[in-house]
């Protein structure tokens, strides 16, 4: 019995450093395929701005420069997930996620000042993270784009199992009859599917007493 022990403990310890090996291996691949994607995502963000160089007319170069936002804080995106996320933890904090964004969209929109307002407690899963993460930065960009003043991001948890995202701004705010499904802005298109399909949430635009736009989005948690 003793070495039948004895033969189990031996035997223990080689799966042991098998799966330590592994593990080893596994996180050099992920850390080789995380610097790829990184340089991947400079490589186009580089490939855009040289052909923004190369347009004169003002129309190209505001959609080049757009497109090279977006490269760009995929790029920043992804620097935040894979170097904050805990493997033991299911859930990542979007204070903590949204604090390191907002000064990249603050510099990207010009220096527009931004004000965060988040619940310590509000928490998503890595994918939805990421998701909610690409929200902000597309409605920041929109209010950086049609808005005016102050950019207010707030995210609040709500009794009914729900976070509830708003996005203001000090400009005009929405036009009269304004409908996101009617209309021509390839922005609120991508927001509408990132909120009702991906997050499985509902999403309003208002505009405030005071002036300036307004979007809400409702997502369970």
């Amino acid at each position: 019995v003793l070495s039948h022990q004895v033969m189990a403990q031996i035997e223990l310890r080689h799966q042991l450093r098998s799966v330590e090996t592994l593990n080893t291996q596994l996180k050099r691949a992920m850390d080789e395929s995380h610097h790829r994607i990184k340089n991947n995502l400079q490589v186009l963000a580089a490939l855009v701005d040289i052909q923004r160089l190369k347009h004169s007319d003002q129309v190209p170069i505001t959609e080049l420069e757009r497109i090279s936002l977006h490269i760009r804080t995929l790029g920043a995106l992804h620097d935040l997930l894979t170097t904050q996320s805990d493997p033991s933890s299911e859930t990542i904090s979007l204070q903590v996620s949204l604090t390191k964004l907002v000064p990249l969209l603050q510099t990207a929109s010009g220096g527009r000042v931004i004000q965060l307002d988040v619940a310590p407690e509000a928490a998503l899963s890595t994918r939805r993270t990421s998701i909610l993460l690409l929200l902000v930065s597309e409605l920041v960009g929109n209010s950086g784009k049609h808005g005016q003043g102050t950019i207010t991001v707030t995210l609040r948890q709500l009794p009914s199992n729900e976070l509830q995202l708003t996005v203001t701004d000090e400009g005009q705010g929405f036009p009269s009859g304004f409908l996101a499904s009617s209309a021509a802005n390839t922005g609120l298109e991508l927001v509408e599917s990132m909120i009702c399909w991906d997050l499985k949430g509902t999403v309003h635009y208002e505009n405030l007493p005071t002036g300036g736009a307004c979007v809400i989005a409702n997502i369970p948690l």
